[in-house]
C-alpha cells in the first residue's frame, strides 16, 4: 500500500497539503491515515489491505465476506467534518472520503458516500477535481483541520533513500499533474456558501420542507448543492430536480455539471410536464398535450356554450379561459358542488353561483372538444398522469426508478394538481420533497394552499431574507444601475440595439451576459429580429435545453416567463404596458387581477439582472 502515499505526496507540487498520522476528533480518537487538502477539495484518505476486494450491489467484499461496515467510520468522519466546515461557509460537497485498495486492476466506485479507488489511480482521481479552491481557502481549511486532528505520535520522515527505493516513473500521473494546473477555476458559488446556506444543504427534514424568500437569497443554490449532497450520500439514491418552466431545468443541469460532475448521472433535471409525460409513456398511454389544438378546442367550446352565458360580463374571454384551466382543471375538480363551494384563492374578482354553473358547463364542453380532437392540454396531461399512478404507483413499472429526493424550483408556479403529482412521485419518505419558492413572483392565475395538495409542511418552512447578489439592480443599491427609457413605439428597437451595444462596448459585458426580455413571445421575436438585423449574435432562451458544451456568447432573447430562475449581468425589458409599474385605484376591478400579475411579471424580469437593468416604456406620439 506504500505506492499511494508516494503518489499523494507528489500532489504537494501543485498546491496540495498532505497531513499524515492524525487522530480524528471526538471521544473515539481513531487514526486517520491522510488528509489531502488542495485546489480540488478536501479528501479523507484511508488505505486498506483487503484480500481479493470486490464491489457488488453497493457493498464492499473481501474474499467473499461483506466488509462494508469497515468504511462506515470514514463516512461518519466525513459528515463530522462537513458539519464543522459549514461554519466557515464550505459546501458539504467539498469533503470526500476515499478508501484506497490494492485491487490489482483499475477501480473507481462509490459505496455509501465513500469513493473506493485502486492504489494506482488515487492521485489522478483527486486531481480530476480540477481547480475548485483558491489558495486562501486551502490555507483556511488546512488551519482548521490542524486544529481538529491531533498528531498521532511522531510522523516518520525517511532520509537517505536509495534510487531503488524511489517510486517508479508514472507518466499518467505526470500528465494529470499538468492538466490539474491548467484546469479552469470554477465559480465561487460551487464551493463556498454563506454558513446559513451551507447548513441548509445538509439539514435533515422529517417530512416535506419549504425554503422561500425573494430573488437573490440563494434558494436555487441551496437546491443544487442539496441535490449533489443527497446523490453523494448514497450512490443508489435518485434525485429529481424539476420546475414548471421549459428553460430552467436545462439551465440548472448546466450549473449542476459545474458543481458536481461526478454526481451528474444520479440527478435528473426535467420540467413538470416532462415528468407527467414520462409517467404516461412508461404505462403505455398515448395521451399527448397539444397547446395549439387545445386553444382551438376552447374557442369551439366558448362559441358553443360560453359566449351566451358569460360573454355579457365585463370580464374578457381570457378570464374565463383561465378559470377553466387554472381553477377547475388546475385542481382536478370532478363535480359541480365542489366548485360551487370552492374558495377561489388567487382570483380577486368575485363571480356568482350562476356564473360558476356556466363555467362548469364550459369546462365540460371544453373537455368534450379535447376528446374529439384526440389531445389534451397541459393541465389534462398532469391529471392523466395522476390517474395513471393510482393504477400503477410510481416506480413499479419496468425501467422506472424510484425517486428518493425531489426538489422543486420556482414552486410558486405550480398548480394544485401539479404539486399533488410531484408529492406522489416523491413518496412519503423523510425529506423526500423540498419546495423552493418566492410567492411574490407568482405570475400564473389562481392559487391554492399546500394542504389542498396534500403537502403538510408543519415546522419545516424556512425563510431566507439576506440577498447575496453582488449588485441589486432592481433598487440601484450597491452600484446596480436602473435606466428607464421612454419613447415612441417606432424607436424602441433602435434603443434596444443601442443599449446592447453600449453595455458590451462601454462596460465590457459579454454578449452571453445580456438578456432582452418581453412579456410575450411576439415581443421576443421582434427583439430577436432587430438584434439579428443589427448584426448582433442572438440565441433564443427556449434553445438552451438543446445546446451542448460551453454556453453560447450571444444575447439571450425570450419571454420573462422563460427566464425564470436565470440571471444575467445586464437585462433589457420591453413590451410591458405603461401602467404595469403603477397600480392604483384607477385600474378597473375587472382587470385588477391581470394587472397585478403583469406587475409581478415585471418584477420577475427585473430580478433577473445582477448589475444593470434597462426598462423601455413606449408612449403615443
Amino acid at each position: 500500500m506504500r505506492r499511494h502515499l508516494e503518489q499523494l505526496r507528489r500532489l504537494t507540487t501543485v498546491g496540495y497539503v498532505v497531513l499524515e498520522g492524525r487522530r480524528r476528533p471526538g471521544r473515539r480518537a481513531t487514526p486517520v491515515e491522510l488528509l489531502v487538502i488542495g485546489p480540488g477539495g478536501l479528501f479523507l484518505v484511508d488505505g486498506r489491505d483487503l484480500h481479493e476486494p470486490t464491489i457488488d450491489d453497493g457493498l464492499l467484499w473481501s474474499g467473499g465476506v461483506d466488509v462494508t461496515e469497515q468504511i462506515y467510520a470514514l463516512a461518519d468522519l466525513g459528515q463530522t467534518l462537513e458539519a464543522d466546515l459549514v461554519l466557515i461557509g464550505l459546501s458539504p460537497n467539498e469533503v470526500h472520503p476515499v478508501v484506497v485498495l490494492d485491487a490489482g486492476a483499475p477501480l473507481d466506485e462509490l459505496v455509501d458516500s465513500v469513493r473506493i479507488v485502486d492504489t494506482d489511480s488515487v492521485a489522478r482521481v483527486i486531481l480530476s477535481h480540477g481547480q475548485r479552491w483558491p489558495a486562501d481557502l486551502v490555507e483556511q481549511v488546512v488551519g482548521r483541520c490542524e486544529e481538529l486532528f491531533s498528531v498521532r505520535g511522531e510522523v516518520a520522515v525517511e532520509v537517505g533513500r536509495t534510487d531503488a527505493d524511489r517510486p517508479a516513473p508514472d507518466p499518467a500521473l505526470d500528465v494529470a499533474l499538468v492538466e490539474s494546473m491548467l484546469a479552469s477555476p470554477v465559480d465561487e458559488w460551487t464551493v463556498q456558501l454563506h454558513p446559513a446556506l451551507a447548513a441548509l444543504v445538509r439539514r435533515s427534514f422529517d417530512g416535506p420542507a419549504r425554503i422561500y424568500g425573494p430573488a437573490g437569497v440563494g434558494k436555487t443554490t441551496v437546491g443544487l448543492h442539496r441535490a449533489a449532497y443527497l446523490a453523494r450520500l448514497d450512490p443508489r439514491e435518485r434525485v429529481l430536480v424539476t420546475s414548471l418552466g421549459e428553460v430552467l431545468p436545462a439551465a440548472l443541469a448546466r450549473r449542476f455539471a459545474a458543481l458536481a460532475p461526478d454526481a451528474a448521472d444520479r440527478v435528473d433535471f426535467m420540467t413538470v410536464h416532462d415528468v407527467a409525460a414520462r409517467i404516461l409513456e412508461a404505462r403505455g398511454s398515448s395521451v399527448r398535450a397539444d397547446a395549439a389544438r387545445a386553444i382551438t378546442a376552447f374557442n369551439r367550446a366558448w362559441n358553443r356554450v360560453g359566449r351566451d352565458a358569460l360573454g355579457a360580463s365585463n370580464l374578457p374571454v381570457t378570464y374565463w379561459q383561465e378559470e377553466v384551466g387554472a381553477v377547475v382543471r388546475g385542481r382536478g375538480l370532478t363535480d359541480l358542488e365542489a366548485y360551487l363551494a370552492l374558495d377561489r384563492v388567487g382570483r380577486s374578482y368575485p363571480i356568482t353561483d350562476a356564473q360558476r354553473r356556466s363555467v362548469w358547463d364550459l369546462h365540460g364542453a371544453y373537455a368534450d372538444e379535447l376528446e374529439a380532437a384526440g389531445v389534451t392540454d397541459w393541465a389534462g396531461l398532469v391529471l392523466c398522469a395522476e390517474e395513471a399512478l393510482r393504477d400503477q404507483p410510481f416506480g413499479t413499472v419496468p425501467g422506472e426508478r424510484t425517486v428518493t429526493s425531489l426538489i422543486v424550483d420556482e414552486a410558486q408556479d405550480l398548480s394544485c394538481s401539479q404539486a399533488r403529482l410531484l408529492r406522489t412521485v416523491a413518496g412519503g419518505g423523510p425529506g423526500s420533497l423540498l419546495l423552493l419558492d418566492d410567492g411574490q413572483q407568482s405570475i400564473y392565475p389562481g392559487g391554492y394552499s399546500l394542504a389542498e395538495a396534500g403537502i403538510v409542511i408543519a415546522n419545516r418552512s424556512i425563510a431566507l431574507e439576506t440577498s447575496f447578489r453582488r449588485d441589486d439592480a432592481t433598487t440601484g443599491a450597491s452600484g446596480g444601475e436602473v435606466v428607464r427609457w421612454h419613447g415612441a413605439p417606432s424607436d424602441v428597437m433602435t434603443a434596444v440595439v443601442d443599449r446592447v451595444r453600449g453595455v458590451v462596448a462601454g462596460i465590457g459585458t459579454n454578449y452571453g451576459d445580456v438578456a432582452v426580455l418581453s412579456p410575450t413571445a411576439g415581443g421576443a421575436r421582434v427583439a430577436a429580429a432587430a438584434l439579428v438585423a443589427a448584426g448582433l449574435p442572438v440565441r433564443r432562451l427556449a434553445d438552451i435545453e438543446h445546446e451542448a458544451g460551453a454556453p453560447v456568447d450571444a444575447v439571450s432573447v425570450g419571454t420573462t416567463r422563460s427566464a425564470r430562475g436565470l440571471e444575467f449581468e445586464q437585462v433589457l425589458l420591453w413590451g410591458f404596458p405603461a401602467e404595469t409599474s403603477v397600480l392604483d385605484g384607477a385600474v378597473p376591478e375587472a382587470t385588477r387581477e391581470a394587472s397585478e400579475r403583469a406587475r409581478r411579471e415585471l418584477s420577475v424580469g427585473s430580478t433577473r439582472a445582477r448589475d444593470g437593468l434597462w426598462i423601455a416604456t413606449t408612449v403615443a406620439s
